[in-house]
């Protein structure tokens, strides 16, 4: 996914064959309320999203991503927890967002075989303006999958790991996101899939957190013109 409707300005440098780095900003949202006499700021509620993400491509057919985000707000609607809000005791009253991600991505193709895994750690500080503690942020994400082309039939599989919020635990625990970036579809019905965005109740969507799954099917291709995908699924 991504900010389809956000201002922002990016960077790439190329260092040849085998590296480049990318920088950017992201003004994801703008829409700070101001008061008439203007006693309040108009762009207190912005978001504001740094990144810089380099590829590193040692060999045909293999990328290496390492990255680094920031994102910045005074307002905790920009939060999104994928299956709704946070527990009832994380309830948050914000004066300030301020959160990081650490990323790795790896992406493989070793002949007819190929593989990926993503792994996300998150950190930061949710500060509370109605004087309670702060709220610290600590959360992870795990990926990982893999196909095998055998020209008329493939077969794939993936699994996913992502936090979740203990009922005992007053800091956030869960993986959480931010409204336009990241997301993943995965399951037709739980994950919006490919054909129906319809998500049921108490399921993560797109947005997998407090959940782990595995999926594993074949894509078969009788013609070169057709497909079809058979995927299996438990969460």
């Amino acid at each position: 996914s991504g900010w389809q409707d956000s201002a922002g300005i990016k960077a790439i440098f190329d260092a040849g064959d085998v590296a480049s780095i990318e920088l950017g900003y992201v003004k994801t949202d703008e829409y700070g309320a101001g008061d008439n006499d203007g006693t309040l700021d108009m762009s207190n509620n912005d978001g504001d999203f740094y990144y810089i993400s380099p590829t590193i491509t040692p060999a045909e057919g293999i990328s290496i991503v390492p990255s680094f985000a920031y994102f910045h707000s005074d307002d905790e609607d920009a939060i999104s927890t994928g299956g709704g809000d946070l527990a009832m005791n994380v309830a948050l009253d914000s004066a300030q967002v301020d959160m990081y991600w650490l990323n790795l991505d790896f992406d493989g193709t070793f002949g007819p075989a190929s593989v990926f895994f993503s792994g996300v750690y998150e950190f930061g500080t949710i500060d509370e303006d109605n004087g309670s503690d702060d709220v610290d942020v600590s959360a992870w994400l795990l990926l990982l999958g893999g196909a095998f082309d055998m020209d008329m039939i493939e077969v794939h599989g993936e699994a996913l790991y992502a936090t979740g919020q203990d009922e005992d635990e007053e800091d956030v625990t869960q993986y959480v996101y931010y409204q336009g970036w990241g997301g993943r579809g995965w399951s037709e019905i739980m994950g919006e899939g490919t054909i129906d965005i319809a998500v049921p109740q108490n399921c993560p969507g797109p947005e997998p957190t407090n959940v782990w799954y595995v999926g594993a099917g074949v894509t078969v291709k009788p013609v070169e013109e057709i497909s079809m995908t058979f995927d299996l699924w438990y969460a």
